[in-house]
């Protein structure tokens, strides 16, 4: 059996070709021989094309994917970039599937998803799960991967997205490139672990969350959302709600005093709130704060609760919500250091911007707003 190895490479180049070219061939200089091929890309590029280049020039036998809202290589973020993960040997086991036609039907795709991905037959492993970030859904997607698949695995990613466009996005493997659909890849026969956070913290009173329709909120403290809202963060300008949501998020507690957060998007004309990912009716929960500093510093802290489970650790893929690097701007380069610090900054490492991630704070994967998830592998050891 082989030693495992995994790599890295990006690339900045405007063609999609030389691209695809420049960072398949710097990551073969560390795996040659790769089972998986891991592939972000930003909206310059073809993803059909770059599929088909970086399956010719690592002869991976399973790809997988998505378009992100920017891609974390090196030691930059680069809203316009190219980046590919290798991984192979170390009994290593692959399975990828992409399903179609998530906006229609989420649970149903998730269950069929799962279906597929558990046809491989593994034990375990870690799942990679890559959703259109702008369909609804995704919390029922979730509920049909578990349902088929179950507690024995590790779940981890984000939503995809295309540079704040809105406009359309794509998911692929090997086989198949696709858009309003879930990709995914079981990672199975290595030990993995996953962290996730993100530094916000509750302030002021509770938030009742009254009506909903999909991923409008309508009620807010028993008055139109916007009325209630601004109860809680103060007089909001319509002109700036965009930022003022990035700002003041919603943060809803779980049993353990964990928050899962949902980011207010945009405002409607009549008072209604548009979320990026559903908020439950009849929910309590609260308007969430963190400055630059608090998840600079709980970012570092997810890598290193995941660094603590390994002697070694042999590759990462990490999952940083678009808005906090929206909200930090120029000091979003700090988050991902403290990340590449925590984990040792020789990992091969490989991130994406996602609209959403998907992660456990328990068993069950959860869909998740301005939160950072890593999915590491490697050696088990360490101080666990």
């Amino acid at each position: 059996m082989s030693a495992f190895t995994a790599g890295t490479g990006h690339s900045t180049e405007p063609r999609c070709d030389i691209a695809a070219r420049q960072a398949t061939e710097a990551a073969l200089q560390n795996c040659p021989q790769p089972d998986l091929a891991v592939l972000f890309l930003t909206d310059n590029y073809d993803p059909a094309e770059a599929v088909k280049r970086v399956r010719e020039i690592s002869r991976a036998p399973e790809l997988v994917g998505f378009m992100a809202g920017g891609v974390l290589a090196g030691d930059a973020v680069l809203d316009r970039g190219l980046a590919v993960m290798l991984l192979g040997g170390g009994g290593l086991q692959v399975a990828t599937a992409v399903e179609e036609g998530l906006a229609d039907d989420p649970l149903g795709v998730g269950r069929r998803l799962g279906d597929c991905l558990a046809g491989a037959g593994f034990s375990g492993g870690a799942v990679l799960v890559l959703p259109d970030g702008f369909t609804g859904g995704l919390p029922d997607m979730l509920h049909g991967l578990y349902d088929r698949m179950g507690p024995d695995f590790c779940y981890v990613g984000g939503g995809a997205g295309d540079n704040l466009r809105f406009y359309r996005t794509y998911q692929f493997t090997g086989q198949r490139v696709c858009t309003n659909a879930v990709a995914a890849a079981v990672i199975s026969g290595i030990p993995t672990e996953v962290g996730l956070g993100h530094g916000w913290r509750p302030v002021g009173e509770p938030v009742v969350v009254g009506e909903t329709d999909g991923k409008r909120v309508l009620e807010i403290d028993g008055r139109v959302a916007l009325e209630g809202y601004a109860e809680h963060v103060g007089p909001v300008d319509r002109d700036r709600f965009a930022e003022i949501g990035m700002r003041c998020p919603l943060g809803f507690p779980d049993l353990s005093g964990n928050y899962v957060i949902r980011d207010p998007i945009s405002l409607e004309e009549d008072g209604t709130i548009t979320f990026v990912t559903e908020v439950p009716s009849r929910s309590v929960g609260y308007v969430m704060k963190g400055d630059p500093s608090e998840l600079i510093r709980a970012a570092g802290e997810v890598a290193a609760r995941v660094r603590k489970h390994f002697e070694e650790i042999r590759f990462a893929l990490c999952f940083d919500c678009i808005s906090r690097y929206l909200l930090m701007r120029e000091k979003f380069v700090e988050e991902f250091d403290a990340i590449r610090n925590a984990l040792n900054g020789g990992v091969p490492l490989m991130g994406a911007l996602t609209f959403g991630e998907v992660g456990c704070f328990s068993a069950v994967p959860i869909f998740h707003n301005k939160t950072v998830a890593v999915l590491a592998g490697g050696e088990i050891g360490g101080d666990e």
